[in-house]
């Protein structure tokens, strides 16, 4: 399932957002049972990417640098420094796997 709004974005913004899409989706895949959602949407001046599985979810303290793969260090390395963004991996209120990407939109052109 996926829920994408519009957004207007940089090249580098979009390049970030597609590698961290696809390990995110490809994590969901792997470690939930048979279901995934990815939703996208624009909050005011903020863009807020989740991705959910329906598998066990994250140990409450998760730290993706400490405890997870290459695959989650790129990702968060992207979100810091090509998106200046954040990320929280956490469990759903019915189970499984959380992952919220949030960043800044662009300034538009005046």
């Amino acid at each position: 399932n996926h829920t994408i709004e519009e957004a207007l974005l940089t090249s580098k913004q979009c390049i970030a957002l597609s590698l961290i899409v696809n390990e995110l989706v490809t994590n969901a895949f792997k470690h939930g049972r048979k279901h995934a959602e990815v939703v996208f949407r624009v909050a005011e001046d903020e863009v807020v990417l989740e991705v959910l599985d329906d598998g066990p979810g994250f140990m409450e303290e998760f730290d993706p640098l400490k405890e997870a793969n290459l695959g989650l260090e790129i990702v968060e390395s992207l979100i810091q420094t090509d998106l200046r963004g954040n990320s929280r991996y956490t469990t759903g209120l019915e189970g499984g796997g959380r992952v919220l990407v949030s960043f800044p939109l662009p300034p538009t052109a005046p």
